[in-house]
């Protein structure tokens, strides 16, 4: 039997501007794969918000991030019974 969790991110994708103002990300895609390949997907909101639900605890996963404009750190992240702020701000 698996064991699932629901998983929301409540910070947000982000990126700074030349005056040290962090703004959400719009339209970024947040991607979710675990070590046997599976992969999902989600996209940032108007506000740069992301939420993944229904996944399954006491795996890793890699998260990455998609953007025309921007490049992010790749996270590796181990999911136990919740997972709160997996920030991902630009890195360019």
């Amino acid at each position: 039997m698996h064991s699932f969790v629901k998983v929301n991110f409540v910070q947000r994708i982000e990126y700074e501007t030349s005056i040290n103002v962090l703004f959400g990300l719009v339209n970024a895609v947040v991607m979710a794969s675990d070590a046997a390949g599976n992969v999902r997907a989600a996209r940032s909101s108007a506000f740069g918000y992301y939420v993944f639900d229904n996944v399954e605890a006491g795996r890793t996963y890699m998260f990455s991030v998609t953007s025309k404009r921007y490049e992010f750190a790749t996270q590796v992240i181990n999911v136990a019974d919740s997972i709160n702020g997996l920030d991902f701000t630009a890195l360019s």
